[in-house]
């Protein structure tokens, strides 16, 4: 596996054109969000329909639950999707502390951080997340669609944090978060917004394709944290 996006379909009927178009513009897995408020018969449903789907496309595929702070501690309940091997994925819009609390908490495994809240991640966080052998996915969102003011601005955040970022043994991986088509984009993509941040060509192949296929084979009840930057 050799690429891996994440997807956050707004309804199910945009699911098989986003698999599709994902595999055509060369990703091998997706992780890819379902309903919430759905119960556990529905979501073994979606879940059916999601592998079936991906089978005809031809694409690996990690379900996953979003859940929003509110919902954390429902989250952390949810043991029957462990049964559905569908990851949990917690929508935090926290500060600093929430991730250094986290970080060290077993209940969450991975931590979707967009560029504007890469603030949050100091180096002794790094550290708690490394030694956990966590993960860290850095969402490219808001910098693909940002206005040419503030993508330099989103730019020298996500240069500020090579630091940290560009750490060998840091379980990394850049992702663009669609939720439309037409909101794909493709490695190529996601590569050369990358190096406009200086990020050097060995850390880009091992956080954009070399290490994505590890996250598939990671099975955990593992959740994604989504944090907030400041504005």
């Amino acid at each position: 596996m050799r690429f891996v996006t994440l997807l956050m379909p707004r309804n199910s009927d945009l699911l098989p054109e986003m698999l599709a178009l994902a595999r055509y513009m060369g990703y091998d897995g997706a992780i890819v969000t379902l309903p919430s408020n759905a119960s556990r018969r529905e979501l073994s449903a979606h879940v059916s329909e999601l592998k079936s789907v991906a089978h005809e496309v031809g694409i690996a595929v990690l379900p996953a639950v979003l859940f929003d702070e509110t919902r954390a501690e429902e989250g952390s309940r949810a043991q029957w999707l462990d049964d559905l091997r569908v990851a949990r994925i917690l929508n935090l819009r926290g500060k600093e502390k929430i991730l250094r609390e986290h970080a060290r908490r077993e209940v969450f495994h991975v931590f979707l951080i967009p560029v504007s809240s890469l603030h949050v991640l100091k180096r002794e966080v790094a550290e708690v997340i490394v030694s956990k052998s966590k993960w860290v996915l850095v969402g490219l969102r808001e910098l693909i669609w940002s206005e040419s003011g503030e993508r330099v601005r989103l730019l020298s955040l996500l240069s500020k944090r090579r630091d940290v970022l560009s750490r060998r043994d840091l379980n990394l991986l850049f992702v663009a978060e669609a939720t439309h088509p037409s909101e794909l984009r493709s490695p190529r993509c996601l590569r050369s917004l990358l190096r406009q941040a200086g990020y050097s060509d060995d850390v880009i192949a091992r956080a954009v394709s070399e290490r994505a296929s590890r996250l598939f084979t990671l099975w955990k009840p593992f959740i994604v944290m989504r944090t907030r930057g400041r504005r």
